[in-house]
Order: C-alpha cells, then structure tokens, then sequence
C-alpha cells in the first residue's frame, strides 16, 4: 500500500505545479473619461453623446488595458522577475488612466483605390500605387524569379517584382472619419515603484467607409457602429502605453498575407524585428496564434506558425504584437487502472514525453513507468508504451511492452509481455483497450492522464 501512496501523492503534486504554475500576480485597472463642457455644447451626431454620456468607452478601455497587462512580463516593465501577468492571484499594482477629451470633429477622405484582394491588379508600394500583373505568383531561388501559385512575390507591368502584399483596383470613393484629438495622463505603481507620463493623440475612428465586392463589381458603403469606435481607440491607447511600458522594444504589426505555415507581417528590420523574434496574433482583443520570425526585409517579416488555436484562422489585417514565447510543456503524466481477463489488476503511474501538434495537441506520446497487482503490490513490472493518435481525433493506436520482473530459485527472471490496442483520451480522462499478439490475454483500463 506505500507504493500506492507514493504515486498517489506524486501525481498529486505533479498536477498541482502544472495547474498552478502561471498563477502570477496582476495589476488592477481604473480608467476615467473627461469631456469638456463646451465640447458637449458642441457634440454633434449620436456618437458623441454616447461616447460623453455613457460608460461604453470606460468599459473598453479598461478591459482593453487589462488584456495588455495580461500579456506583458513584469520584467519589462518595472520589476526583474521572470513573471508573466495573469487574472489568478489578487492585484499587486495599479494602473490608473485618465483620457481627456480635447477635440472632436468629422472630416471626409476622398479615396482613388480600394482593397481587392480578388481580382485587384495594384499594390502599394514605397508611397505609389503600382500595376502588377494579376494572379500571378513568383517565388526567388537566389538566382531568378520563378512563376510559383504559392511565392510570395508579384510582378509588376514595369518588369520589377514585389513582396505580395494588399491588392488594390482603382474605384474613386469617399469615407468619412470622426477625428477626436485627446490627452492621455497615466500611473502605474507595482512592487513600490511608479511610472507615469501624459501625452496627446489625435485619433481617426471610421465613420462611414466603403468596401468592394470582386465578384458583382459593386461598391458598398458601411456605417460602423459606435462600439466600433469604442474600440478603435481603446486600441489606439493601449498601443501606444506598450511602446511605452516596453521601452519601445515592443513591436507592432499586422498580418500582410497567409500562406500557411508561414505569415507576412508588417513588421520588418527597419522596425528591429529579427530572426527568431516572436509575434502573437489577435483576432480582435483575443490571442489565437504564434509566430517565430524566420527571415526579414526592411518593413515586412516572413513568420512560421508556431500555434494557432483549434478553431481559429489567421487572416489579413489581424493585429500583431511582440510577445514572450509561450511556455509549454511537452510531457505529462499518466495515473490508470486496469483489469486483464486473466484475473489480474493492476494500477500504472507513467511520465510521458510528447509530440504536439500545431494546436498543441497530443499526436504522438512515449510513456515510461511502473505498474502494481493490486491488491496486495507484491509484483510490478515495467511499462513502456506508445500512442500515435488517429487523424486529428481523441483515438490512438496504442502500444505497451510490460517487462516483469519475478523472483524464481535466487534469481530475477525478466519476462517482457508487448501488447496492442486503442487509446481513447477525452480532455484529462483516457481509456484504453490492449491485448497480446495470440490474443489470449485482453486489458481493458482507464484513469487520468495529463
């Protein structure tokens, strides 16, 4: 029975430090919106006296800010610790904005191209618009430019080639923007220091914009909702307090193109992007993916997908943001019964080592560990198993050598018994079904594996 404990307790132990282990204190947020009377005299349209009567734009902001703080180590901000910020513990610092609303006012752009990312045949390119020739891919050997669907080059109708970027069709139209001009006053004290500063944006919130339709040949026109706006620029504020929180390491970007397993951003050398920098992408507020950057250019970066999560897609135009890289852990553990037709029951603790997937899930894991009859523990044995899931679902092939060790006139004699099946693994619960070659002998098990 003390062999059982101890893998009892081991297991126990294991699992709470991988629970735990991000558990790292956060910073508590308290945002307040000031507008000028005058500027209420003057608000015109339903926007701004959403924006001046309601707690729409507070809300944002702060839970924008709290999802920055989320992703940011303390060590780049105002503490050596290798930490990272996280909503389990109760706040250790503070962080309090005060936005001052200056000026508002709506202006009209007057736009010559629009985004066609179908059929468009211009890109955009050192502050011109240049013509290129219309679905046609080129990728570079060193050497020579060769016509490829999947290169990331496009050519132009001057002979010169370019990184592929947004494509553009040149369709005359006008948008209009509200352009508020704004003051930002901040204080963030953690761990007995403080930092603040005060600095002023003007601010661009699309108000009425157009978009084309590749296949009908039809220009629309969109009104966005004022939560758009909202957002817009909560998002806006929060880029510039990383810069400065991060010391102006932080880079941000977007996603240009999507040829998976590899991403073009907006960030290049110019900006102090690098081999091996990492980027995390943003559908909105949420992180969905990874990248590594493996090769850059003066104001783009060619990135592999390190993770996405199961159920998103990167798409163009999704923020980018320089990140810490993700901490994960390739192995795991294994606590499981099992009962074998030939009466015997058995109780099995192994360490697995894994191989994951692009969503971080299990493809393949070798596990190694020790097994007891149970009632009385009075023989064990030595497992070594291996599992290779099945397509892209929770069932593997499965596979265990059990190597017993058994007591016969003064010495040990080692019998090793292999064994073949199916793995079934549901979140932390797993079953599995095993039998021997001559099929004599059947195992059926479950337990909890991590």
């Amino acid at each position: 029975m003390k062999h059982l404990w101890r893998i009892i307790l081991l297991f126990i132990v294991v699992l709470f430090v991988s629970i735990s282990f991000g558990a790292k204190p956060i910073i508590d947020v308290s945002v307040e919106v000031l507008g000028d009377s005058a500027i209420r005299n003057i608000a015109d349209g339903v926007f701004f006296s959403e924006l001046l009567n309601t707690n729409k734009f507070t809300v944002a902001l702060e839970d924008a800010l709290k999802t920055l703080l989320s992703e940011m180590r303390l060590q780049d901000l105002l503490s050596t610790e290798n930490v990272i910020l996280s909503k389990a513990e109760q706040a250790r610092g503070n962080l309090s904005v005060l936005f001052q609303i200056n000026s508002m006012k709506t202006v009209k752009e007057a736009k010559e191209y629009i985004i066609n990312n179908i059929s468009g045949d211009y890109i955009y390119y050192a502050g011109e618009y240049i013509r290129v020739i219309t679905g046609a891919r080129f990728k570079y050997d060193g050497k020579n430019y060769l016509q490829d669907e999947d290169g990331i080059y496009v050519k132009g109708i001057n002979g010169k080639y370019y990184i592929a970027s947004t494509f553009y069709s040149r369709i005359p139209h006008e948008n209009s923007y509200y352009v508020m001009e704004y003051t930002i006053s901040y204080e963030l004290k953690y761990a007995e220091q403080t930092i603040g500063d005060t600095f002023e944006r003007v601010t661009a919130v699309p108000l009425i914009v157009h978009y084309y339709d590749p296949y009908n040949n039809k220009l629309f026109k969109n009104q966005l909702p004022s939560l758009n706006i909202f957002n817009t620029i909560a998002q806006e504020i929060i880029s510039e307090m990383g810069r400065r929180f991060m010391g102006l390491s932080k880079l941000y970007g977007s996603v240009e193109d999507v040829k998976m397993p590899r991403v073009l951003i907006t960030v290049g050398t110019n900006d102090g992007a690098k081999p091996g920098t990492i980027f995390g992408v943003y559908d909105k507020e949420q992180y969905i993916a990874e990248l590594r950057v493996v090769r850059t250019g003066g104001d783009y970066s060619e990135c592999e997908v390190t993770f996405v999560r199961k159920g998103s897609t990167i798409m163009e135009g999704m923020k980018v943001s320089e990140k810490a890289p993700d901490f994960v852990i390739s192995f795991g553990i294994e606590l499981s019964y099992s009962y074998s037709s030939d009466g015997i029951n058995l109780i099995n603790f192994n360490i697995l080592t894994k191989t994951l997937d692009i969503h971080r899930e299990d493809i393949a894991s070798f596990g190694f560990g020790f097994g007891y009859t149970l009632p009385d523990f009075t023989d064990d044995r030595l497992d070594v198993s291996y599992a290779h899931r099945i397509i892209s679902g929770p069932l593997s092939i499965y596979g265990v050598a059990s190597i017993q060790f058994t007591d016969s006139n003064n010495s040990y004699d080692i019998v090793a018994v292999p064994k073949a099946g199916l793995k079934l693994k549901i979140g932390f619960v797993s079953f599995h079904f095993l039998t021997t070659p001559d099929f004599a002998i059947f195992e059926f098990g479950g337990g909890i594996s991590w």
